[in-house]
């Protein structure tokens, strides 16, 4: 008995196609192994993981990304202009790598840490990922705009305008 390349599935040594993703089956995964083959909807780039890096992470059970989590919690103790710049600094040396591995191998991890029912599924929650970076931006351009008119407005107020 093997498992499917693609979904992970238990299949028959004999099938040619599996009865659960209905992907042909020319090259099965050995069975009784702990790695999940990939298929190649997981190997592209993960926006999702590169955006929402750890909040991603924790929801697809990865959880080195929460190293990110740490610098924050040093800016807290920070004391003096000079601890401030290297908290600043670590906080890039720290997260710029994580998100760029993330963007380039988050959906692997993500296939191997998390049990999807299917290659469509796992399709559909990474979409859901990048629906809510592309809300999130929208968000931020009308916070943005509202924070400018306020601006602009108590500028006139001051200024007699």
């Amino acid at each position: 008995m093997a498992n499917c390349k693609f979904c992970g599935c238990p299949t028959q040594n004999n099938e040619e196609i599996c009865e659960h993703c209905a992907k042909e089956l020319d090259d099965v995964s050995v069975a009784g192994t702990d790695v999940k083959m990939v298929p190649p909807e997981a190997k592209k780039l993960n926006w999702g993981a590169f955006w929402f890096s750890w909040l991603w992470a924790v929801n697809h059970r990865i959880y080195f990304p929460l190293v990110i989590l740490i610098v924050p919690i040093l800016a807290v103790f920070a004391k003096g202009e000079r601890m401030e710049t290297i908290v600043n600094v670590l906080s890039y040396i720290i997260s710029i790598p994580i998100q760029v591995f993330l963007l380039l191998k988050g959906g692997e991890l993500a296939w191997q840490r998390r049990d999807f029912d299917s290659v469509e599924e796992y399709v559909e929650v990474q979409k859901a990922w990048v629906r809510w970076i592309f809300y999130s931006l929208i968000i931020a351009v009308i916070v943005c705009l509202l924070f400018s008119t306020l601006l602009v407005a108590y500028y006139m107020k001051i200024h007699g305008h």
